[in-house]
């Protein structure tokens, strides 16, 4: 059979949506860079200061990435568990770790986040 005598029809490929391992690998390269950072603007800011700036980037960030893809507003009754969770990712997990690299190394404080996941 050839080509021409084939009954499906050939279409143009489209350009795919990245994968969800394309996805991760950005998640991970992007948290990996978190703690650095995180070092560099404790020498001009302080632990405060930096884990504010942290969460209003993040969300700059997050904000955009709902107007792109115009996600509909959460149900109300979802909104306490949203607090919850925005509580602990935004300001609770930034700050802390803020804190922490103040008297411990980058090294260490990867360590601990990479066994974090197992506890």
């Amino acid at each position: 059979m050839t080509k021409q005598d084939s009954a499906i029809r050939p279409r143009a490929v489209a350009l795919a949506a990245p994968n969800g391992t394309v996805l991760a690998l950005l998640g991970v390269l992007s948290f990996s860079l978190s703690f650095p950072a995180t070092v560099w603007a404790l020498d001009g800011f302080g632990a405060w200061s930096a884990a504010g700036l942290r969460g209003v980037l993040a969300a700059a960030i997050a904000g955009t990435a709902l107007l792109i893809t115009r996600a509909r507003p959460r149900r109300r009754s979802d909104w306490a568990a949203l607090g919850v969770v925005a509580i602990g990712c935004a300001v609770g997990f930034p700050l802390l770790t803020t804190l922490a690299l103040q008297t411990s190394s980058t090294a260490h404080s990867a360590v601990v986040i990479g066994a974090l996941p197992m506890a």
